[in-house]
């Protein structure tokens, strides 16, 4: 079981992530919104195994999130959740671990979770 943040601005794909996340035994922790105030906050109560950011390139939130997390951790895992068409040529660059294009489906989303879970950890 991983302790996993999902920031998400969407509700309801925050609730549907929160649901398959608990469904397949792990820890979801929901975060509605783009605080980086409360990211940090929120990884240091829970001190999750990956974080999953909701990414939009027409404003800098998932940039000032991802810098918000590195300030804490530069080892955790963070994946770009985004429906920006360039978001496959933008996370690596931006510092994402991995990302995921949306629309997608929870096979492609639980395999990405997977990969990132199953790297070792530096510290």
């Amino acid at each position: 079981m991983a302790t996993i943040i999902i920031q998400e601005n969407d509700s309801a794909v925050l609730d549907v992530l929160t649901q398959a996340l608990k469904l397949e035994g792990h820890l979801p922790i929901p975060m509605l919104g783009s605080c980086p105030i409360e990211m940090t906050k929120s990884v240091k109560r829970h001190y999750p195994d990956l974080v999953l950011v909701d990414y939009r390139s027409n404003n800098d939130s998932g940039k000032k999130l991802l810098a918000a997390i590195r300030k804490i951790s530069s080892w955790l895992p963070v994946m770009a959740l985004s429906c920006d068409l360039n978001i496959s040529k933008m996370a690596s660059v931006i510092g994402f671990n991995n990302f995921l294009a949306k629309p997608f489906d929870l096979d492609e989303f639980f395999g990405k979770i997977s990969l990132l879970l199953n790297k070792p950890k530096l510290t």
